[in-house]
């Protein structure tokens, strides 16, 4: 009986110990048992990468550009719409010179910029070129006995030139820039030397990049009649690949002007090249010797 009475003691105490037990284990919170969504447990997607950076327009790009301008221009074509996709492109363009084809002292004009005062006016008034016969007004000179290098190129775009007068109007108040020499080049490159014995005049220019200017913007960038020159000593063993030339490069962004035109250009009959001007905002210029791929001069603005 004894013994009955204690067995069920002990059943009760076990009971009373599970159920306590139980009571004081781990609780489970509801929102444990909430499944989290799937897309929460996974790292939030990357940005998009950006666009890549636009192509900078190179020498060839801008004279094909104005090639079919000139072609559009010659059959009474309105191109405006196809010049849109290169309005604001970035881009660089060189033109070489002094090569040891052509002659390397400077023409008239380039005589008497050398000549100048430090404002860059002429002290002479230079020679104009026949009409025909179209020099570059770039051009280089070496003085061994003085061991001097000149390096000048003169902008030869402006108000007074006819085609950039026309296509200033009454919108444009200044126009600076460069007639291209030998613009067929689409390299910037020295020709090579020819055998035929039959020569001509360079015919006049037919492409040119220039900037014009309104009213409204700032006058920093107008060169006016200044020329870009380098003045510097260098010694003659230093001197002696300078006959490989030189480049001008013009860089920054082609900016149509208010007839939305990169490319404007003026005919010149049926039986000729229609003669073009670039329009560009020209934010740097350079000089840089060929045979040391080296700078020697830059003018930057903005």
């Amino acid at each position: 009986m004894h013994c009955r009475r204690r067995a069920s003691k002990r059943i009760f105490l076990a009971a009373i110990a599970v159920t306590a037990a139980a009571a004081c284990g781990p609780q489970t919170n509801e929102q444990d048992n909430v499944v989290t969504p799937a897309e929460d447990n996974v790292l939030a997607a990357a940005p998009p990468p950006l666009p890549p950076e636009p192509a900078v327009l190179t020498r060839e790009d801008i004279l094909l550009a104005a090639l079919r301008a000139a072609s559009a221009t010659a059959i009474g074509r309105n191109d405006s719409e196809a010049q849109k996709r290169i309005d604001g492109s970035r881009f660089e363009f060189a033109m070489r010179f002094g090569c040891a084809t052509e002659a390397a002292a400077p023409d008239a004009r380039i005589e008497a910029k050398m000549a100048a005062d430090p404002a860059g006016t002429p002290a002479v008034q230079p020679k104009e070129a026949p009409s025909r016969q179209w020099q570059s007004s770039m051009g280089w000179r070496y003085d061994a006995e003085r061991k001097r290098l000149e390096v000048t190129a003169a902008p030869d775009i402006d108000l007074a030139d006819p085609i950039a007068a026309q296509l200033a109007g009454q919108t444009y108040e200044a126009v600076n820039g460069f007639w291209i020499p030998k613009p067929w080049l689409l390299d910037a490159a020295c020709p090579a030397t020819s055998g035929s014995l039959v020569t001509k005049p360079a015919d006049g220019p037919w492409v040119g990049i220039a900037q014009f200017h309104g009213p409204e913007e700032s006058r920093v960038q107008r060169r006016e009649s200044r020329s870009y020159q380098k003045i510097e000593s260098l010694p003659p063993d230093k001197a002696q690949e300078l006959r490989a030339g030189f480049d001008l490069v013009l860089s920054g962004r082609l900016r149509s002007l208010a007839s939305g035109k990169v490319v404007s250009c003026i005919g010149n009959g049926p039986n000729a090249a229609p003669t073009c001007i670039i329009s560009a905002e020209i934010q740097k210029v350079e000089l840089r010797r060929v045979d040391t791929d080296s700078l020697v001069a830059e003018w930057s603005y903005g």
